[in-house]
């Protein structure tokens, strides 16, 4: 039966083949979604990952520090340096600019502290004031001049995979810098970043953040926007499915006869619906393989940084399988009501 099914589709290979494009332009964008899913995801691990496991001193009232515009003092800091089992303390102040009409995220940090940036791919730390470590998504160079908002920056260092709120690159600046920009030079930040020993109690004028609720937090804004997705996601699995079945279906009406056949000849009717099943998931599985061809072709060309990870190209395969399953179902239906009498021109 499975050879009857591999001459069947040798038959029909047009109709396969425009099948497989048909099913595989679906599953393409599948995992276009997933990999802007598993971008969107990871953007905020990496963002609160670049800091150590903290307490995070925020506003009170203040939901985090890099979606909200409420400032706490930093005229407490060595106070707070000095609370016992204290280690360290380093302020992070996060604003927005634009530079070149690109969306960008400032973020002053404590030279020598806490919250500088040490994960480079280029360059140097900073030494002092006036120097930039930026993301590589903004396509700067070491030793470029940043300019914005009047200021001019040379640019020390770059980063990787730090750009954060939906994929804006990162500039990371001396707080002192960011302070006298974009606050008037008053002593404020977004959290007092805390390492300590022991649990930091909330004060009067702050609340305390673990580093998971500011990841939370920080994935908050993007939470519509997943759902989004994951909807037409869904959407695209049941046309991938759609499309499939309905080959399956009409492979199934023609081949009423060639069933009938069968029956009459003493076939089971499981080892028929298995070749027809065999069909739908060899369909399935060719129209993953040009899937993801087509999504590593397609993904340089999005304006948002799309993740495929061998991860996600294996979970696809699977998922196609199982597609291809439930799509043969309609016609394996239709098999199981073929009348014997048909071989002989009945109805």
């Amino acid at each position: 039966m499975w050879l009857v099914t591999f001459r069947d589709l040798q038959w029909r290979r047009r109709r396969f083949i425009i099948a497989v494009l048909a099913a595989a332009l679906a599953f393409a964008l599948t995992i276009l979604m997933n990999g802007i899913l598993q971008h969107m995801r990871n953007e905020s691990v990496r963002t609160v990952g670049m800091y150590p496991p903290a307490s995070w001193l925020v506003a009170k009232g203040a939901t985090g520090p890099f979606t909200t515009s409420q400032f706490v003092s930093t005229a407490s800091l060595e106070q707070v340096r000095r609370v016992p089992g204290v280690e360290g303390a380093s302020p992070l102040l996060v604003v927005r600019s634009t530079i070149d009409r690109l969306d960008v995220n400032i973020v002053g940090y404590d030279l020598g502290g806490l919250t500088q940036p040490r994960k480079l791919a280029r360059g140097t730390a900073a030494t002092g004031r006036g120097q930039a470590v930026v993301d590589t998504a903004l396509h700067r160079h070491v030793g470029d001049t940043l300019t914005f908002a009047g200021r001019d920056y040379r640019v020390v260092g770059l980063t990787t995979n730090t750009a954060f709120y939906f994929s804006a690159p990162t500039v990371f600046l001396p707080i002192e810098d960011v302070q006298d920009q974009f606050l008037s030079g008053q002593q404020l930040a977004s959290a007092i970043v805390v390492k300590s020993d022991r649990p930091i109690a909330a004060g009067a004028e702050y609340d305390v953040l673990t580093s998971a609720q500011v990841k939370s937090d920080l994935d908050r804004p993007l939470a519509k926007s997943t759902q989004t997705l994951e909807i037409i996601n869904g959407l695209l699995w049941i046309m991938a499915a759609g499309t499939i079945g309905a080959i399956v279906y009409m492979t199934a009406l023609e081949r009423t006869r060639d069933f009938a056949v069968f029956r009459a000849t003493g076939a089971s009717g499981w080892s028929m619906a298995s070749g027809l099943s065999l069909e739908a998931v060899t369909l399935s599985l060719c129209a993953a393989v040009v899937a993801v061809v087509l999504a590593l072709l397609i993904a340089p060309a999005f304006p948002f940084p799309v993740e495929i990870t061998v991860g996600s190209a294996v979970r696809l395969f699977a998922v196609a399988a199982v597609v291809g399953v439930v799509a043969s179902s309609v016609g394996v239906r239709r098999v199981a009501r073929v009348d014997p009498s048909a071989a002989f021109g009945g109805a």
